[in-house]
C-alpha cells in the first residue's frame, strides 16, 4: 500500500466547485489516474464538514490528538513507519504543555466571539486571560504543575517558563491598545 498526499492551496470560497477548479488541472498535469484515487479531503471547510464538526475542530484537535497518541502509535507499528518523535518523552511533554495552553487560548477565543458581546465583556475577558497567564507562570516556576500540565518524570520547567513568558510579552503587545480605554 502507498500513502500520498499533495496539499493544493484554494483561493476564494470553499464550494466544491471551486475544489475541482483547483484539483482538476492538478490531475490532469500530473497524470493523475483518478480511477485509484481512494480519498480527497478537506482542512476545515465549513462546505465540506459542517459547522460542527466535533472532535476535528482547532481547539480540541491538540486534545484529541494526545488522547489517541497510543492509537496513532499502535497504528504507525502496524505500517511499519516510524515514529520516533512521538515516543520522546520531550517532545510528548512539549505536546503536553502546548495541549494545555492551547485549551484556555481556544477559551478567550469562545469568549471573544459572537454577537451581542460589549466591550466590558470583552475587556473583562481579556484581562481575566492576562491574570491566567500570570498564574499559570508563577505555578509553572514553582513547579506546581497538577492543575494544568500533566508532566510525569523530568521536565524542562525554563524552556516552559521561556515560552509563557514570549507569549504573555506578545498577547500584552496585541492588546495594548484596550488598555488605553
Amino acid at each position: 500500500m502507498k500513502h500520498e498526499f499533495k496539499i493544493l492551496p484554494i483561493k476564494g470560497t470553499t464550494r466544491g466547485a471551486d475544489m475541482m477548479a483547483t484539483f482538476m488541472p492538478f490531475a490532469e498535469k500530473t497524470n493523475l489516474p483518478l480511477h485509484k484515487l481512494v480519498a480527497m479531503s478537506t482542512a476545515g471547510a465549513p462546505s465540506m464538514i459542517g459547522r460542527n464538526h466535533g472532535w476535528l475542530s482547532r481547539g480540541s484537535f491538540l486534545e484529541r490528538f494526545l488522547n489517541l497518541l497510543p492509537e496513532i502509535i499502535a497504528f504507525l507499528d502496524t505500517l511499519g513507519e516510524k515514529h520516533e518523535q512521538l515516543e520522546d518523552p520531550v517532545w510528548v511533554k512539549k505536546l503536553v504543555f502546548l495541549t494545555d495552553f492551547m485549551g484556555h487560548y481556544n477559551s478567550l477565543n469562545l469568549q471573544l466571539q459572537g454577537k451581542g458581546k460589549n466591550i466590558i465583556e470583552l475587556y473583562s475577558s481579556v484581562n481575566a486571560f492576562k491574570a491566567k497567564l500570570k498564574l499559570f507562570a508563577s505555578q509553572l516556576k514553582r513547579q506546581n504543575l497538577e492543575k494544568h500540565i500533566k508532566f510525569t518524570g523530568e521536565c524542562n520547567i525554563e524552556m516552559f517558563c521561556s515560552e509563557l513568558e514570549n507569549f504573555n510579552q506578545e498577547f500584552e503587545r496585541r492588546f495594548a491598545n484596550l488598555n488605553n480605554l
